[in-house]
């Protein structure tokens, strides 16, 4: 009896409580390529949590990545990477997101490079 009792917690523990599955939102990431020298003309910026996406910007374009991700709406934490290169391709440097970065989905991050 005591097993039964345990799965049953686990599986109500588990639940999201709603009878219905969630509805897929979308979740954008831009990256615009301003090519201001500073560090360089062009950089590569990866996304993970809430979506796993990556982009890399060309001068003078906007460019992005979609992903639809099935969760609710609502606030997530996420981390990024902006990995900057200069005009030769040379990696100058990289920048890292907080610990307690958030974003909303559906919403998007724009990054300019």
């Amino acid at each position: 009896m005591t097993r039964l009792l345990l799965v049953t917690l686990l599986i109500a523990a588990c639940s999201n409580g709603s009878t219905g599955p969630k509805t897929p939102v979308r979740w954008i990431l831009y990256v615009q390529g301003d090519q201001t020298g500073t560090p360089g003309p062009y950089c590569v910026v990866s996304m993970n949590s809430p979506a796993v996406l990556r982009v890399v910007s060309h001068p003078g374009v906007t460019d992005s990545a979609v992903a639809t991700l099935n969760v609710g709406p609502g606030r997530y934490r996420y981390s990024w990477e902006l990995d900057s290169y200069d005009a030769n391709g040379f990696y100058v440097t990289s920048i890292y997101s907080s610990p307690y970065d958030s974003t909303d989905a559906p919403g998007g991050a724009l990054f300019v490079c």
